[in-house]
């Protein structure tokens, strides 16, 4: 096959049609790119780790300082670490991280588009049929979807149509070059998804096989799985670097899932599961095309029954995307890899249709039964009954009148309407409120950063869902924010569970700002940046175009000494507020309690039942109460004056029984729980506020519509002085800004008296800690962060953070790299 001239019309056609569709998608006010984590995670995240390798010129960092308090940098390694995407726009500073993403998601789609038509065309079909099985792939929901929401999601697909080239190599001439770099660049890109797509490149394989022996046995399998193992394991083992640390930060860092198994739903091929290949943009997403294609797969050789019973179970079965997602939850996201293999069969649909081979006894009895299957399961969408009629039709006229024409023209536009309406469901960023809004915000922190040399962290309390991992290229910016699919999980617990910050959105693992005192004095949010009025303890300093800027110098620095330490045995007997109050006055530690702490908490006699109105409410004393909200519900109330412009904290618990999701808004304060059945379920049952906005006299309520059983309702009151006089008995370590940097934090403290040195940097293994010189063991404490014993007097503390797993895995890289090396030679040579 070579590239003639029809070939090069129909993939630009192809190019176009995808471009076009894109430009159409975003016109001239939006960004290529979601307002759904595309901004928070897929950018912010690859361009800290571009901002931090021009800060320390290490291309393999350990540790990442700026975000969720600091953290392994390998909670981040899916987003790209060391993707080829990502070290590309190392090169290129002049240009903004998404603009370099959009584009280089742009071109993957299209190389991935180039591939699959060329590999179509490799295996014989016709230019025709390439052109529309290879559409059916480039529009398919998931890619022009994905192409601007999480673009981890398709990202890989170049390197796994590279591979399956790979894979033809290794059967034709036993070269396995191409078959191991694909697997390496599929891990090094997105080791998630990488793991479907090696399984996708041993299903074709397995095929090919058997298109090549004509049997089927354990014995052909295994000898396939064999003949590809040896390449497969060289790939894996090259991306030891990225696979080995991030595998053990996973095993430490899990969040529970809220997915209980269900075996009929893990085992049985329920009506909902026909949603996993037809155009859903977290599946296959393909078109309507695919139920025909797949009924036509079976009537050929015994290699089409045995692959097409796999591709038909793969997405009706839910077992399969059960462990392709860790037994986390059931999610078909991970049949994504898979599309080539469903474009291959689409293919072969095409070809005995324009080769008068379709079985139409067979295919419309089918096609029948599926049809009545989706309407009796009243589960589906009444267009794919719509779009089956359609298809059928259009058989049917092209089974009388044979023209290509016929079939290719009505399809085009079909797919190409379905990819409009499908992008038109995602919400995407307004060019110019991101641009206005990065550029106040980067006025502010170098505002900051030019006054003040310190070591402090920064609270952003502006888009909070859209900047938790955002550092604006300006290293010298902290946050106690992360928004990540891998986190701390000691940081989280702690974050939600001990310092009670209210859960404001549907997936725990979005770590947002907070406006609770407690954690912004503990964790050193030294400045607060945001366009609300201030909170208590907090000065105004800056304003630019009414983003403020506000600073409070009593917060606790990156870490203090003091003698005053209580055991968790003790914390926990502590009513809440208590609990709250105690954290900015000891150390909590696995050794005795070392005094006497005395809470200045003021319990309050404000009642539920003075909050809310009878009309939505049943109240039954003691805290409880059953509302009934039929529409959102607000209410104010006035603070007695005893209780006004003092902290107040607020906590009840609500029953997390219904399936939808309800909410309770506070003076701007919001607390979700979100439905039971949810597979990101927050776990949100006990709502917590704190309040402590200056001249604060009202409670302003706002409850969604829903049903809440509360119980353990309860407001108690401080005064604010309690706890800027509790950051002032702390011993403070003075960090040096020059040498903290990367993975090294270096400082001095003078400690008044013996006890214990707190880190406000979320324990994990890895840390290498010196004092004055030695090598110190430390421990967890205040369930979170790193601490140890430290004696009276002057110390130097030197801390080097090295990512478990990072030396031995390097090593492993390394050697397979040389053994890549030389399976090229040898085989070049035709040793093996």
């Amino acid at each position: 096959m070579k590239n003639h001239k029809k070939d090069i019309i129909y993939i630009s056609i192809l190019v176009l049609t995808f471009i076009v569709l894109s430009v159409f998608t975003i016109g001239r006010t939006y960004m290529y790119g979601s307002s759904l984590d595309w901004y928070a995670q897929h950018i912010s995240i690859p361009e800290y780790f571009r901002t931090l390798f021009y800060n320390t010129k290490d291309i393999l960092p350990d540790f990442a300082l700026n975000i969720g308090n600091g953290q392994n940098i390998y909670n981040f390694s899916y987003y790209g670490l060391l993707s080829p995407y990502i070290l590309i726009s190392y090169l290129l500073p002049m240009f903004n991280m998404s603009n370099i993403l959009v584009v280089l998601t742009i071109i993957s789609v299209i190389a991935s588009t180039i591939l699959m038509y060329y590999f179509l065309r490799k295996h014989e079909f016709t230019e025709e049929v390439s052109f529309i099985a290879t559409l059916c792939f480039t529009l398919s929901s998931p890619i022009v979807f994905q192409s601007h929401r999480h673009i981890m999601f398709i990202n890989y697909m170049p390197f796994l149509l590279m591979g399956l080239y790979g894979v033809d190599k290794r059967i034709k001439n036993r070269k396995s070059w191409l078959l191991v770099l694909s697997v390496f660049l599929m891990l090094m890109t997105s080791y998630y998804y990488s793991i479907g797509g090696i399984l996708c490149l041993l299903l074709y394989a397995f095929y090919r096989f058997l298109q090549k022996t004509k049997k089927i046995s354990l014995k052909i399998f295994f000898k396939t799985l064999f003949f590809f193992l040896g390449p497969i394991l060289i790939g894996i083992f090259m991306s030891s670097i990225i696979t080995i640390p991030t595998l053990l930060t996973m095993f430490n860092n899990r969040l529970d899932s809220n997915t209980s198994i269900n075996l009929v739903e893990l085992l049985l091929p329920l009506p909902k599961n026909f949603e996993n290949v037809l155009y859903s943009s977290y599946s296959l997403g393909l078109p309507i095309v695919i139920i025909p294609a797949l009924i036509n797969f079976f009537k050929k050789e015994k290699a089409n029954i045995t692959i097409g019973i796999i591709l038909v179970l793969l997405f009706s079965i839910n077992l399969f995307n059960y462990i392709l997602n860790g037994t986390m939850y059931i999610d078909p996201k991970t049949l994504i890899p898979f599309l080539p293999i469903y474009t291959y069969v689409i293919a072969i649909f095409f070809k005995d249709l324009f080769n008068k081979e379709i079985n139409y006894k067979v295919l419309f009895p089918v096609l029948l039964i599926v049809s009545i299957y989706i309407i009796i399961s009243k589960s589906l969408r009444i267009h794919y009954i719509l779009e089956l009629l359609l298809l059928a039709i259009l058989l049917v006229i092209h089974h009388k009148i044979p023209k290509k024409r016929i079939i290719i023209i009505p399809l085009f536009f079909l797919i190409l309407g379905n990819a409009y309406v499908h992008n038109l469901l995602d919400n995407l960023e307004l060019r110019y409120e991101v641009k206005e809004t990065d550029t106040l915000i980067t006025d502010s922190l170098n505002t900051i950063t030019t006054a003040d040399d310190t070591f402090y962290r920064t609270s952003l309390d502006v888009n909070k869902s859209v900047y938790p991992n955002k550092i604006f290229e300006n290293i010298g910016y902290y946050n106690s924010t992360i928004y990540s699919s891998i986190s701390n999980v000691n940081y989280n617990n702690f974050y939600y569970d001990v310092l009670s910050n209210n859960i404001a959105y549907r997936n725990r693992a979005l770590t947002t700002t907070t406006s609770n005192i407690v954690s912004l004095m503990l964790m050193g949010n030294k400045y607060i940046i945001s366009y609300k009025k201030p909170l208590q303890g907090y000065e105004l300093i800056n304003t630019n175009n009414g983003l403020n800027i506000y600073k409070n110098n009593n917060v606790l620095p990156l870490g203090v000494a003091t003698n005053k330490t209580m055991s968790y045995s003790d914390f926990e007997k502590l009513d809440y507020s208590s609990s709250q109050e105690a954290l900015l006055n000891v150390i909590i530690t696995d050794q005795h309690s070392n005094n006497e702490f005395v809470s200045n908490i003021i319990k309050t006699d404000i009642l539920i039942s003075d909050l809310i109105s009878n009309d939505i409410a049943a109240f039954e004393g003691n805290g409880k109460a059953t509302l009934k909200v039929e529409k959102e519900y607000k209410t104010s109330f006035s603070l007695p004056k005893k209780y006004q412009d003092k902290i107040l904290f607020i906590r009840f618990k609500v029953n997390n029984e219904y399936t939808n999701d309800r909410s309770i808004t506070i003076n701007g304060i919001k607390n979700k729980v979100t439905d039971k059945d949810w597979k990101y379920y927050n776990d949100n049952s006990v709502f917590d506020y704190v309040l402590n906005y200056q001249d604060l006299k009202k409670l302003n309520i706002t409850i969604s519509k829903g049903e809440y059983n509360i119980t353990d309702f309860e407001i108690d009151a401080l005064d604010y002085s309690y706890l800027e006089q509790a950051t002032k008995n702390f011993d403070k370590l003075i960090v040096d800004s020059n040498k903290t940097k990367g993975d090294f934090i270096v400082g001095d403290i003078n400690v008044t008296n013996k006890g214990y040195l707190m880190l406000t940097i979320p324990y994990s293994n890895g840390f290498n800690i010196k004092l004055d010189g030695k090598k110190i063991d430390y421990e967890k404490v205040d369930y979170s962060f790193i601490g140890f014993p430290i004696e009276e007097g002057t110390h130097h503390l030197e801390i080097e953070y090295k990512a478990p797993g990072k030396n031995i895995s390097l090593f492993i890289s390394i050697i397979s790299l040389i053994s890549y090396i030389a399976v090229i030679i040898l085989e070049d040579k035709r040793k093996i």
